[in-house]
């Protein structure tokens, strides 16, 4: 698993990340060039960057770095960080428990179809006073996955199944980039609710600091939110609201909460019911993603509060990192 540090202001960020990954990034703006030679994709992407530079410039200034450092035009980069026009559908399962002692497990799968050992690692930025960490892969801005920052603060994201997108917003995995700058849930939430983005979605916000872990679902003009107190589990469909969504999503949700019945006392219990493979009335069921669902697990993310230890297990290399939150 690649561990790429970078220092510096967003530009100077965004310019090692592109000069880093400048083959990688150059093959996908090939892969995709066809895009833009739609005319209201084009407006679309255009759009979406005058928002970023009026609102969001720390993040139009890492993009344009990106850029810049691999020689990929502006309005690509900003494709490729574009689910929405790429029609990305990613199936995640998160599962997570409040335990006697106010203490919390927690662990999240990342299940990705683009993700590979070459374009993937853990980005870490080095801010001036916070450091952000994100498991993600060269294309796309840390937002889009996992992560977690210095201030004991761990995100996820879970895709929400959506019949058509907004393109007067902007894209998720764009704007989620920077939940992972914010210190507290109150702040993240507060941050949730105010973002227009282009398409629903799901997160997932554990302080580590106060043992609080929230669930958000992020509609176009509403939030549910939803505060663990005891035992909770989602997938890729909205729980607050009737929605269509996938069989495997279903089935992950059900499981999941079926498994959670059982006595859970240590992180390993929890990361058993996020390894879940196993033969229900005749019906193979995946908790982790593999070949039949939207996309394969390619990490796993886990954090005992207790130990302010944040667990990634990447499936890529099969490998495992701590990475100590004290």
């Amino acid at each position: 698993m690649k561990i790429l540090e970078y220092y510096g202001n967003d530009y100077n960020i965004g310019l090692s990340i592109g000069r880093f990954f400048k083959d990688i990034l150059r093959t996908q703006a090939s892969a995709y060039a066809h895009y833009l030679q739609e005319e209201n994709i084009a407006e679309y992407i255009r759009r979406e960057l005058r928002i970023l530079y009026n609102n969001m410039p720390d993040i139009y200034e890492e993009l344009r770095g990106r850029s810049d450092g691999s020689e990929v035009s502006l309005e690509m980069i900003t494709l490729l960080s574009s689910p929405e026009i790429l029609r990305k559908e990613d199936g995640c399962t998160t599962v997570a428990v409040k335990l006697e002692d106010g203490h919390i497990l927690f662990a999240h799968n990342e299940d990705e179809d683009d993700f590979t050992p070459e374009n993937t690692g853990v980005f870490i930025y080095h801010y001036e006073d916070l450091d952000v960490y994100a498991y993600t892969n060269a294309m796309k801005l840390p937002g889009s996955c996992v992560g977690w920052n210095s201030a004991g603060m761990i995100y996820t994201s879970n895709y929400l199944f959506y019949e058509e997108p907004d393109l007067d917003r902007v894209s998720r995995y764009i704007a989620c980039e920077a939940i992972y700058r914010c210190r507290s849930a109150e702040e993240a939430a507060e941050y949730v609710q105010n973002m227009k983005t282009a398409s629903p979605f799901s997160i997932n916000i554990l302080d580590t600091k106060t043992n609080e872990v929230i669930n958000i679902e992020k509609d176009f003009e509403t939030c549910y939110i939803t505060k663990v107190q005891d035992k909770f589990s989602r997938s890729n469909h909205f729980l607050q609201k009737e929605t269509k969504h996938s069989v495997s999503s279903e089935y992950r949700l059900h499981k999941s909460r079926e498994l959670l019945q059982g006595e859970i006392r240590t992180l390993k219990d929890v990361t058993d019911i996020t390894d879940y493979v196993g033969t229900d009335d005749d019906h193979t069921i995946h908790i982790p993603g593999h070949t039949d669902d939207h996309g394969r697990t390619v990490t796993n993310l886990s954090c005992d509060t207790k130990e302010k230890i944040v667990v990634l297990r990447d499936f890529l290399e099969n490998t495992t990192i701590e990475f100590s939150l004290k």
